[in-house]
């Protein structure tokens, strides 16, 4: 019985293994991108000011780089998330 749950075992391993398509580990590898917000904020919230802020991609994480910075995000009108530096320092991971 025990010789038998090792053999099913190791032959399941070994069918898993077979099927791989390639030869990369199952892990799969996420790459990061640092961006560095540089763009402050304007007093004029026009459309053309807000055009030049960076615009959030969906999984982006805002990261705070100094302990009092603030951002403020706005919307343009696409309805697209765009972030300014008001002060400190952040940047942004993409993924």
């Amino acid at each position: 019985m025990k010789n038998t749950i090792i053999l099913s075992l190791l032959f399941a391993t070994i069918v898993f293994t077979a099927c791989s398509s390639d030869n990369s580990s199952s892990s799969t590898s996420i790459q990061t991108h640092t961006i560095e917000l540089k763009t402050y904020c304007v007093q004029d919230t026009t459309l053309d000011a807000i055009g030049t802020y960076v615009t959030l991609q969906k999984y982006d994480i805002l990261v705070n780089d100094e302990k009092n910075t603030q951002v403020e995000i706005y919307h343009d009108e696409n309805n697209n998330k765009k972030v300014c530096l008001v002060s400190g320092s952040a940047h942004i991971l993409r993924y």
